[in-house]
């Protein structure tokens, strides 16, 4: 009998990660998205792929100023393509992402305050 309540626990866990898509989240993942790019004087938009999405944070019951937990956020790697734009022979280079994690908020290159404001979040009530 003592296998009976991890199998239950387990079950339970399933469903958690499961209503993740009922609430409308999106897991951080490559995303294709328009650029407004220039070369030449000249603008045009391009498609290229992003990392979009959230990353799965559980604020703590009790906030402290010694401890602050990281919270991560959906970054990944990427690189530059040369695309030509339309009536212009120099490229224009393109940031294309090619795979996404959720991971630490680098400073080099994103803003990592953090956001004070109420977010929506998923509520179940005890009928679902």
């Amino acid at each position: 009998m003592p296998t009976v309540i991890p199998l239950v626990v387990m079950a339970a866990m399933w469903v958690l990660v499961g209503a993740e898509h009922e609430c409308g989240l999106t897991q951080c993942r490559l995303m294709t998205s328009n650029l407004e790019v220039e070369s030449c004087g000249l603008r045009e938009q391009v498609v290229t792929t992003v990392c979009a999405g959230y990353c799965y944070h559980q604020d703590p019951v009790y906030m402290s100023a010694l401890y602050s937990p990281e919270q991560g956020v959906c970054t990944g790697e990427w690189h530059y393509e040369e695309r030509l734009i339309q009536d212009c022979p120099v490229p224009a280079r393109i940031p294309v992402a090619h795979s996404c994690t959720c991971g630490p908020c680098l400073t080099g290159h994103s803003d990592c305050e953090r956001f004070s404001q109420d977010l929506p979040s998923c509520r179940f009530s005890r009928s679902e």
